[in-house]
């Protein structure tokens, strides 16, 4: 590795190799203090700092870890940066393994101890290469299951297996290796954020001037409200951790096809973030950009108008005024330009790529309204009726017989009424 790769180890690395300090500048002192066959890899401590890429196959996954130009990436995802440290790690312990016992020399009890070509299918184990920049070999491993007592190894090409002292793991998912934080915006820094869904609808959100702990819907339609007071603050706050489940260039990645919204989030410092939500192949991936608009100076309470003063006398100035504003002012200046170059960053570190995310941080960034409004109040149906507007008859329809009423007296019907007899009153004999 050049100056850019594992030669950092130099300065802060030191190995205790039975008994001895090591580091990556004294090779002459590793070779001879210890034996070359008491390594697995013999020779490779001393070439550390050559290595230029670091590929791992398991399981039919391939990760190539490489140096670029601004420092190391991975091959299958456009380069993009990975960890450092895992890489120092990985090539540190390979090299520092020892023999601590020699298993079997039988190929056929390769797959049985998970040593077997990690290209075979159904295999477990799991292959390093390490190369220079030239491209050529500096070591290869066969690695299979960490345990307790060590880890069961063998150089490729030879079917001797070693029980090898030392740590080692490595990560066989690309995405294991890179970094997965993609930005980290603090809450109390966003002033506003405004969605714009594919449907056209926009979504506008400020912070509350009385309690700047939340987030107002600032366009609600007429007559709904809120569905609970700071409903809206999960969308300000959703650039607080942003992380990435998966990672490609910008251009492998068709934001076009299934798009779902674009969140901008504005800060109080002029810091702008646009944030583009799509789905693509199922998952939901997001671009962001970066870029930073003038802001106003703040105006803070009602602007009383301001009656006329006769000249203040010069000689009654303060002499401290004057630098106590150019101070100010500088350090108004100042954080301009801090944010000005932040956003320059953020742009070319983020712009070039898609990131997937998980479905709830998605969710989070895209609100619609509806997620954000109480149930709309139900419509009264029925209006307020008079007694004298309505009958039981009414009620019933006319195809139903009235109901009697209780508390009334029985009427007698004439046309039911028994005939008169001889025996009636009012009858002559």
């Amino acid at each position: 590795m050049n100056a850019k790769g594992l030669l950092i180890l130099t300065t802060v690395t030191a190995l205790a190799v039975a008994g001895a300090a090591y580091t990556l500048r004294e090779p002459e002192a590793a070779e001879s203090d210890v034996s070359a066959a008491g390594h697995v890899l013999p020779g490779l401590l001393a070439r550390v700092n050559d290595v230029s890429s670091v590929e791992v196959l398991s399981a039919g996954e391939t990760v190539t870890l490489r140096q670029t130009a601004d420092g190391w990436g991975l091959a299958e995802r456009g380069d993009y940066p990975v960890s450092f440290t895992k890489v120092k790690e990985t090539v540190m312990n390979l090299a520092n393994l020892e023999i601590d016992e020699h298993k079997t020399a039988l190929a056929a009890n390769h797959a049985k101890l998970g040593v077997e070509d990690p290209r075979g299918e159904g295999a477990t184990s799991s292959l390093v290469v390490l190369r220079d920049a030239a491209e050529k070999e500096l070591a290869q491993l066969v690695v299979g299951e960490s345990k307790q007592n060590g880890v069961l190894v063998r150089r490729a090409g030879e079917d001797q297996v070693y029980r090898s002292r030392g740590t080692l793991r490595l990560e066989t998912k690309p995405t294991s290796w890179v970094e997965r934080e993609i930005l980290r915006l603090a809450g109390d820094r966003v002033d506003a954020v405004t969605i714009r869904h594919q449907d056209g609808s926009v979504i506008d959100l400020a912070r509350n001037q009385e309690n700047t702990s939340q987030f107002l819907v600032q366009n609600l339609p007429e007559g709904r409200t809120e569905k609970y007071a700071g409903v809206a603050n999960g969308v300000g706050t959703a650039l607080s951790y942003l992380a990435l489940e998966d990672v490609r260039p910008i251009d492998r990645v068709d934001l076009t096809v299934e798009p779902i919204a674009r969140a901008t989030y504005r800060c109080k410092d002029g810091l702008v973030l646009e944030v583009e939500l799509a789905t693509f192949e199922e998952k939901k991936w997001a671009s962001l950009h970066a870029r930073y608009e003038e802001i106003a100076a703040p105006v803070i309470g009602p602007v009383a108008p301001v009656e006329p003063e006769e000249p203040a006398d010069p000689t009654d100035a303060d002499p401290g005024d004057e630098p106590a504003t150019d101070a100010a002012q500088a350090e108004a200046e100042a954080l301009r330009e801090r944010t000005r170059t932040e956003a320059d960053d953020l742009d070319a570190r983020l712009s070039p790529w898609a990131f997937q995310i998980v479905d709830s941080k998605a969710t989070a960034i895209a609100k619609k309204m509806e997620d954000l409004l109480a149930a709309p109040e139900e419509e009264e149906t029925d209006a307020e009726l008079d007694e004298s507007d309505f009958s039981f008859d009414d009620l019933l329809g006319s195809d139903e017989e009235p109901v009697e009423d209780p508390t009334e007296p029985p009427v007698d019907d004439p046309g039911d009424s028994a005939p008169a007899t001889d025996d009636s009153p009012g009858q002559d004999g």
